[in-house]
């Protein structure tokens, strides 16, 4: 009886220490309180490394992850190319030096490893491109996609928030927000100061490992701090939709009514979630839909 008491411990003991040890991977985590010349391709920005990011003007396009195809390996975990990770930016937005500034993330999913910066293929190039922009002047956010295929490039979504729409005058204050994306087999969602913003499928998501790639137009603009790292380490699953809640506030109200009568209506860049739209989950949405949200609410 002892001996099997003992055993039921020990087996308690392991199973605890394996779940205990299971934990999120972190394939960089910088806050440019160092030069690593081996990770990044600085694209124009220069680290400030006694103020603790790195910072670039309206000339500074790029900040990439780097790698060295020659030999399929750099200093970080991950070897500078991902298929399937998490990736979060935290950015500081000075000033807006030219006309329509915009910032961004771009995931790049080739077949073979290629160099986004140049758009030198190191194999056959099969471009499926996500990007996710953010437009201060305006507070809009779009999600959009460019592959070689006719018929595939535009615009996925569009939303404007107005807490996020700045003049960026002289003298005004510098904006923070973080931009990020979570990469998984199939599927991208795309997330803004950690919360969902919008997420879209393609059989070749994450089958491809490339490197991360964020752009800069027009803008002062400055990186705090950029964290990659698996699928656990910093986002969530796309939320459940709430049928009804179409403006994903957690409240179903007489705005989603507008909002549902606007869509059925045709209006476009409404910044809604569509599947929200449909109310009764017969997967099509009409004006069964509407009465059915009005009756809900009286």
């Amino acid at each position: 009886m002892k001996r099997i008491i003992s055993l039921v411990f020990v087996t308690l003991m392991l199973v605890n220490i394996a779940v205990s040890g299971v934990s999120a991977v972190r394939y960089i985590d910088d806050d440019f309180s160092a030069v690593r010349e081996d990770w990044w391709i600085y694209g124009g920005f220069s680290p400030e490394i006694d103020k603790g990011y790195v910072e670039g003007y309206s000339d500074a396009v790029i900040l990439q992850t780097a790698y060295d195809n020659s030999l399929g390996e750099t200093n970080m975990q991950g070897n500078g190319v991902w298929d399937q990770y998490t990736v979060k930016a935290d950015m500081i937005l000075v000033e807006a030096m030219q006309d329509d500034p915009h910032c961004g993330i771009w995931y790049a999913d080739y077949t073979g490893v290629i160099n986004p910066a140049t758009g030198l293929p190191s194999e056959a190039r099969n471009a499926n491109l996500y990007y996710i922009w953010y437009y201060p002047l305006t507070g809009t956010f779009t999600v959009e996609r460019s592959t070689n295929e006719p018929d595939t490039t535009g615009v996925l979504f569009t939303k404007e928030d107005k807490n996020y729409k700045f003049e960026m005058e002289e003298g005004d204050d510098a904006i923070k927000i973080s931009l990020g994306y979570r990469v998984e087999k199939g599927k991208i969602s795309f997330y803004v100061d950690d919360k969902f913003l919008f997420e879209t499928e393609s059989e070749s998501i994450g089958t491809y490992k490339a490197p991360i790639v964020f752009w800069n137009r027009g803008l002062q603009l400055r990186f705090d701090r950029v964290v990659v790292g698996d699928l656990d380490e910093m986002y969530l699953p796309k939320p459940p939709v709430t049928p009804g809640d179409l403006n994903g506030d957690d409240k179903i109200n007489l705005v989603d009514v507008v909002l549902l009568i606007r869509y059925q209506a045709g209006w476009e860049n409404l910044g809604i979630n569509e599947e929200a739209a449909d109310f009764d989950g017969d997967g099509s949405v009409g004006m069964k839909d509407i009465i059915l949200l009005l009756r809900s609410l009286a």
